[in-house]
């Protein structure tokens, strides 16, 4: 993933309101923070401070953690954008929705390695097709075979993929 071009002009133009709401929404709609993380690595990298000091609320305790505390806080946040709102939101998303981010990992994780299982596929074929078509110019059969069991080993990953 990327942070794409808008975001990057309104950190460009130290547009603090917009860039704000953007990482509370990140914050709100990606369980993991993976985007939120990105998008305010590309923000910090560009020189421009979005946290301030935090105003002294205190925080219930985890106990006490809902969803409708959790509303709370992330519209608190843009009133208050402190560092430790912003990791007291991460907590309250944990403690509530944790079994759902080890869900959406999960599905990250088998999407990520049903795709590296693509690439490597097609590479073996790829590379399997052009050492079979290269043995019939060197009339060998030694990589004949090597093509054919690139050939094979490709199909079969490709294969394993649909079947799972």
């Amino acid at each position: 993933m990327s942070v794409p071009d808008i975001f990057k002009k309104y950190v460009e133009n130290n547009d603090l309101g917009v860039i704000r709401v953007t990482l509370k929404e990140l914050l709100r709609n990606d369980l993991t923070s993976e985007m939120y993380t990105e998008y305010l690595a590309y923000t910090e990298e560009q020189n421009v401070s979005i946290f301030e000091e935090h105003d002294n609320e205190e925080f219930l305790s985890e106990k006490e953690f809902t969803e409708d505390y959790l509303t709370e806080q992330l519209n608190q946040l843009l009133r208050n954008f402190s560092k430790k709102r912003v990791e007291l939101i991460k907590a309250i998303i944990c403690r509530i929705h944790g079994e759902e981010i080890q869900q959406q990992r999960k599905e990250e994780i088998s999407y990520q390695n049903s795709h590296s299982k693509k690439i490597v596929g097609s590479i073996f074929i790829a590379v399997g097709g052009l050492i079979m078509v290269s043995s019939l110019f060197f009339a060998n059969l030694g990589l004949t075979v090597v093509g054919t069991i690139a050939v094979v080993s490709g199909v079969i990953l490709l294969l394993s993929i649909k079947e799972s």
